[in-house]
């Protein structure tokens, strides 16, 4: 029982016994009364007799006497007169029958009034003439006394409602309210969701207990707030450059080991590489201010190009480094003709004045597109680097500044193919129910499931196709909320028959779309059952660059009781967001998981995994090879785990080791 229904019933039961004093009281005061006032009456009535028949009863007239008797005590409230007459010796004696009462018998018998007799002797002078009992009767008493009782019933009653009613609004305004906020607070605080601080309420006990309630949130929220923030200042420290904001060399060497290993019918894969020799003017006139503000001003306008499938960084000093999976040749020489433009107009812009770059605002862009078929020999990290120096010098002998090393694709390979192709072939696909859904484990450290990630592929012409060579291309044209409605169907529909819990990934063109929100928003009201089964995956550069839409959808979401996680946590260098949002979990990017060889590195994954934890999120690593790397990033603070080794325990070691973004059928 709360303390607001333990101090409601005691107060009750102290206001019901106070009014049930004052009830027998004042019951017990009205019986003395009416006893008094019976006796009192009798008197009367016998001094009033006696008055009447001392005259007859000289006379010894006998008529008279019983006819005064009679007029007295006929009708009145009176069970038995006796008269005895001394000369001559007569008796007159008369019953009067008892008047109905309404008056209940159990009242009767719990309060009782006694019937009352009194003699009394009827004199002239000095002479007795005779002698009279009179027997009252109690009816008319407890009459008067149960309509007495039946209006303090009443007006209790009334006073009882009424007392209830105002003790109820006393005790919700001054009690239940304060200490309902108090409790959410509490409850807030334990699920770190600190919010505003609680008004202080006029009771001192409350106004104390809401004070610290006050400060402690405050101090937990800088807590957790300084943990996020120092997260974020390792994650910057480990993979950011901090002139240019955008990702550093040792983020870029993980990341082309990620490209340089891709699927080998991806989409055509290109690497560009910006060499702007105005830096190396600027060191070596030792104008360290100006090469930061150039640095800064080209790193806001590269940054626009980062994508879940396009990664932009520094490089070295004077290079920066554009890795895409989704750019055909012919997009890859417009950008770069274009970026090129872009970039000596910044140049020019930021540094009018700067005599040191007057001569020279030059950019010259390289560009290497990947083989789709891989070779026996496949290219290493130091070879491709060798090839973007060897691009970068071609570029610096073209006119337009702009070189290009292709691998010839054949025209008929899906690397070649235009997004109109690929949208073509997403229409063929639904229509003709091509998808193919495979299924990837996530499991804590116990082997326990946390859920299952739902993968798409299309099988077309002997060929399947995997979602990451189709879904860049749509979200390219913006069309992408078709494929995942229907994807979405599908796993709603064989969930209708499954105890799993699986995880669907949203792309970030879908979550922006609202026509898609208010679908999704009808299609979870028909399947409220599944809100423990279904998990909703979406890219981190929604929260980051989308908020708003995030929110509206987000909201959806957890008003019908679904929950979401975070695909590629970490890309952004900012995790603000999860104070605000609050995930199921984060998957971490694939950078913060590899080749934890550097205590920097080691350090940001920690503090990634801490802040996580902070707020009850799990946080889950992809791409997981070996038992050994599943052992490392538990210690860690990596709390799920996904990839070959979980397939690997699960009796399925022929699954190649392939883009964590497919996998076989279970």
């Amino acid at each position: 029982m709360t303390i607001y229904h333990r101090l409601f019933v005691w107060m009750l039961l102290l206001f019901s016994l106070l009014l049930t004093g004052i009830f027998y009281s004042q019951i017990k005061t009205t019986r003395s009364f009416l006893v008094e006032q019976q006796s009192v009456e009798m008197r009367n009535a016998m001094n009033a007799v006696g008055l009447a028949l001392s005259p007859y009863l000289k006379a010894s007239d006998p008529v008279i006497i019983e006819s005064v008797i009679n007029a007295i005590f006929d009708g009145s409230f009176y069970q038995k007169v006796t008269l005895e007459v001394f000369e001559p010796k007569t008796r007159i004696e008369r019953q009067y029958p008892v008047a109905p009462t309404t008056v209940p018998h159990w009242f009767q018998q719990w309060v009782t009034i006694p019937s009352a007799t009194q003699t009394n002797t009827i004199t002239s002078g000095w002479l007795q003439l005779a002698k009279i009992t009179v027997t009252s009767h109690s009816s008319i008493a407890y009459s008067k006394l149960w309509q007495n009782a039946k209006q303090l019933m009443w007006t209790f009653g009334t006073c009882m409602l009424f007392g209830m009613v105002l003790l109820k609004f006393i005790l919700n305004r001054l009690v239940k309210r304060p200490l309902e906020v108090v409790q959410q607070k509490a409850k807030d605080i334990a699920k770190n969701d600190f919010g505003e601080p609680l008004a202080e309420p006029n009771t001192r006990e409350l106004k104390d207990m809401v004070i610290a309630f006050n400060q402690m949130s405050l101090q937990l929220k800088q807590h957790f707030n300084q943990q996020a923030n120092e997260a974020d200042v390792l994650r910057k420290r480990a993979y950011q450059d901090p002139d240019s904001g955008l990702g550093n060399r040792r983020l870029l060497q993980l990341q082309l080991e990620e490209w340089l290993t891709a699927d080998t019918l991806q989409n055509q894969h290109g690497l560009m590489i910006i060499s702007i020799p105005a830096f190396s003017q600027l060191r070596q006139a030792n104008n360290y201010a100006a090469s930061t503000l150039l640095a800064k001003a080209i790193g806001t306008k590269l940054a626009s190009f980062n994508t879940p499938s396009r990664h932009v960084g520094r490089l070295s000093h004077s290079e920066f480094l554009f890795i895409t999976n989704d750019q055909s040749k012919n997009t890859l020489s417009n950008m770069a003709n274009n970026l090129r433009n872009d970039l000596m107009e910044i140049i020019q812009n930021t540094f009018a004045n700067q005599r040191a770059l007057q001569a020279d605002n030059e950019v010259e862009i390289g560009i290497i597109l990947k083989k789709n078929d891989k070779q026996e020999n496949e290219t290493s990290l130091s070879q491709l680097l060798a090839q973007c120096d060897n691009v970068r010098a071609m570029a610096k002998q073209k006119t337009n500044k702009v070189a290009i090393i292709d691998d010839n694709q054949s025209a008929a390979s899906p690397a070649s193919w235009g997004k109109q192709q690929w949208l073509e072939l997403i229409h063929h696909a639904l229509k003709e129910d091509q998808l193919i859904f495979t299924h990837q484990r996530a499991i804590n450290k116990a082997g326990d499931e946390l859920h299952r990630e739902l993968f798409t592929a299309i099988q077309y012409q002997g060929r399947t196709f995997s979602a990451s060579q189709f879904f860049p291309p749509l979200e390219a044209l913006d069309n992408t909320v078709e494929i995942d409605k229907s994807i979405l169907e599908r796993a709603m529909a064989s969930l209708q028959n499954s105890h799993h819990i699986i995880a669907v990934n949203l792309a970030p063109t879908t979550v922006t779309n609202g026509g898609f929100v208010h679908w999704l928003n009808r299609q979870l009201q028909q399947y409220p059952t599944l809100s423990q089964q279904l998990i909703f995956e979406l890219p981190e550069t929604v929260f980051i660059h989308f908020p708003e839409h995030v929110k509206l959808l987000c909201n959806i979401i957890t008003t019908h009781s679904f929950s979401f996680g975070v695909d590629s946590c970490g890309a952004h260098f900012n995790s603000s967001y999860l104070q605000h949002f609050r995930p199921r979990y984060i998957k971490l990017d694939f950078t913060y998981t590899s080749q934890l060889d550097e205590d920097i590195k080691t350090d940001a994954l920690k503090a990634i995994t801490r802040a996580a934890a902070n707020l009850d999120i799990i946080s889950i690593a992809t791409r997981v090879e070996t038992r050994q790397q599943l052992e490392s990033l538990a210690q860690l603070g990596v709390q799920g785990f996904q990839g070959f080794v979980v397939e690997e325990r699960n009796n399925h070691g022929g699954q190649d080791r392939r883009d964590h973004k497919e996998c076989n059928d279970e």
